[in-house]
């Protein structure tokens, strides 16, 4: 049997032949907008019932268990239970239920069940806030403002990103921008997949292959190299420019190399990405997704930058969580994890969680403060 892999390569290989370049760009994005739909519509389709499991585990708050019932397709997400659990929890499959039969899911409840989890496509997402639970997505787009020039942006910056500047022109040299397909696939093997094996190699994320990524060539996707003061290579990014906004999609570092992530070869793509931005005459930098909790290490990287939130296109799955026991262990759990969620008009809020015990007007002043981020419309406070 012919693989779906092998047909992709057949249908690049005659699309590379197409002229001229502008009808070869523009039948390939008409395709992967069809197999984007697609997917979507599948996605939907396939959730119209969804599994109910009970996930239970001892908490790395305090070393209590924390039962939750989870409603989705998947199992309990690793990186929520990585947060949650000091070990991997008990599963246990008990049942199905119709996405728009959530009011139903008491029956399934245990006496020690401390809260529910639902994750479903964004479609459904009117079902979940009609059960009054707390929806936020899985992930959030981070975007970058560089309408301003150079000096007046990194005048702007906090000092902690001001240092990573710094440290990128102590040790970065240079970047280049290119089209060549052997290039690419050096940036794939070499510092694409090394980077994703050293970030995500535990966790069930899709890991797109080459094919992949030479079908999006073929839709206009470059690719930015890194070189430092020797004239080697070390971080890249392929990237698309489209319109104003310019969205670098996959990042890579060579062999993975946290050493020289630390030297500053990955926040050298920020940087020079800003350069690239403002020599196209582009005014938006999409640097993609990060997890929506404002403590997540990626999103207060990003966020340092000066990035705003928006929704986020290529990931359309919502969370629904509901507290039904206000079990310590969880208390805690919610207290250190404030997340961005969403309100009745789709609008990106903050979900705060405080000790009714302790809360305080100014307390509550200080917390939106310190979580304040662009593209976030408010600030909800929820007393546990």
């Amino acid at each position: 049997m012919v693989s779906l892999v092998s047909i992709a390569d057949r249908i690049i290989s005659a699309g590379e032949k197409i002229r001229p370049l502008w009808l070869r760009t523009q039948l390939f994005s008409l395709l992967f907008s069809l197999y984007t739909h697609m997917s979507r519509l599948k996605a939907i389709v396939s959730q119209i019932q969804l599994s109910v499991t009970i996930v239970k585990g001892k908490s790395k708050e305090t070393d209590e268990c924390i039962s939750f019932l989870f409603v989705g397709q998947k199992t309990f997400p690793l990186f929520l239970s990585d947060l949650l659990y000091n070990k991997p929890p008990e599963i246990k499959q008990v049942g199905k239920v119709f996405v728009w039969r959530l009011n139903h899911l008491s029956r399934f409840f245990p006496s020690d069940m401390d809260a529910v989890l639902v994750s479903c496509d964004g479609f459904y997402r009117r079902w979940l806030q009609k059960e009054d639970l707390f929806v936020f997505p899985h992930m959030v787009d981070m975007v970058l403002d560089v309408s301003d020039s150079f000096d007046v942006f990194y005048k702007k910056l906090p000092d902690s990103a001001k240092s990573d500047i710094r440290k990128v022109k102590k040790q970065i040299n240079t970047y280049e921008v290119l089209s060549d397909i052997n290039r690419l696939k050096f940036f794939y093997d070499k510092m694409y997949l090394p980077l994703y094996e050293t970030r995500f190699a535990d966790m069930p994320l899709y890991k797109p292959p080459f094919t992949f990524f030479k079908w999006l060539h073929l839709i206009g996707y470059r690719l930015l190299l890194v070189k430092d003061a020797k004239g080697e290579y070390v971080s890249g990014s392929y990237f698309r420019v489209k319109g104003v906004t310019v969205t670098p999609r996959y990042n890579g570092v060579f062999d993975g190399d946290v050493e020289l992530i630390r030297k500053g070869a990955e926040s050298a793509i920020y940087y020079f990405f800003i350069f690239h931005a403002q020599d196209q005459n582009v005014s938006k930098l999409d640097f993609g997704g990060a997890r929506p909790f404002f403590n997540d290490g990626l999103f207060f990287y990003k966020r340092k930058w000066g990035m705003s939130v928006e929704s986020y296109g290529p990931v359309k799955e919502l969370f629904g969580l509901r507290v039904v026991r206000e079990r310590e262990s969880l208390k805690q759990f919610l207290i250190h994890n404030p997340f961005i969620g969403l309100n009745e008009k789709n609008e990106l809020i903050g979900f705060v969680f405080i000790d009714k015990n302790t809360f305080t007007e100014t307390l509550g002043k200080q917390l939106e403060k310190r979580f304040q981020t662009l593209g976030v419309n408010e600030f909800r406070f929820n007393k546990l």
